[in-house]
Order: C-alpha cells, then sequence, then structure tokens
C-alpha cells in the first residue's frame, strides 16, 4: 500500500480544503453538528485531506515549508 498524501500542492484545491474549513467552522458556531461529508460534497476537496485539516492533525504545506525558505513571504 502506497504512502498517503495529506497535503495539497495545487492552490485552487488548498482555496476549497480552506473555504471547508471555515464552512464547517459556522456550523459548529451556529450550534449544529459540523458534517464532514457534507462538506465533501459541496467543495469537492479529500475525505482525509478535510478531516485532518479540520482537526488540525496536518497543517497546509505552506505553513509546513515557512522555516525552510530562505526568502521571507511578501
Amino acid at each position: 500500500m502506497g504512502r498517503r498524501e495529506y497535503t495539497v500542492h495545487d492552490p485552487a484545491q488548498e482555496r476549497q480544503v480552506t473555504a471547508a474549513c471555515k464552512w464547517l467552522d459556522q456550523r459548529s458556531e451556529v450550534g449544529e453538528s459540523p458534517n464532514i461529508k457534507e462538506a465533501l460534497r459541496e467543495f469537492g476537496v479529500k475525505y482525509h485531506i478535510l478531516r485532518s485539516r479540520y482537526r488540525w492533525t496536518h497543517k497546509p504545506l505552506k505553513e509546513v515549508r515557512a522555516s525552510q525558505q530562505i526568502l521571507s513571504p511578501l
């Protein structure tokens, strides 16, 4: 079995994952239960990426690699 990929290399898909996480947060703030499967249908992202990102077990690739950058971000 191959290694699972939890990072997103495509900026468009990264935006979708971020939007899905915000959507789940808004649902929980209103008092509704955050439904990851509903967010998958709504935003079209992979289950394992959204689940790990929403539960903060994995950070976005840009944040992980920030300490390795030679140049500072703009």
